[in-house]
């Protein structure tokens, strides 16, 4: 009852690539190796001040010959909310 957390699980072929946001890695097998870029100053600047992404882009490459997957997650954001007192009690 809705304990079950939400992931994408994609298979690259060998040659394909998959490209998202830091903080969406859940999981990948051996072959992938994380690598880190900015995909250029440009496109860094418009993914952060116009979508709010990160500056960062997190790339897997499959170049192995053989199929491997990774799991990406949604980022998650936790905000504090203050709570406030019932408007009424219950006598």
């Amino acid at each position: 009852e809705g304990d079950f957390a939400q992931q994408l699980e994609i298979t690259l072929q060998p040659g394909e690539f998959v490209s998202t946001e830091p903080g969406a890695f859940v999981m990948s097998t051996r072959g992938l190796r994380p690598d880190v870029d900015t995909g250029g100053c440009k496109q860094a600047c418009l993914r952060f001040c116009c979508a709010g992404e990160s500056l960062f882009r997190l790339n897997f490459e499959n170049k192995t010959n053989q199929k491997q997957e990774v799991a990406l997650a949604p980022p998650v954001r936790l905000c504090t909310c203050k709570v406030q007192e019932p408007l009424y009690r219950l006598i």
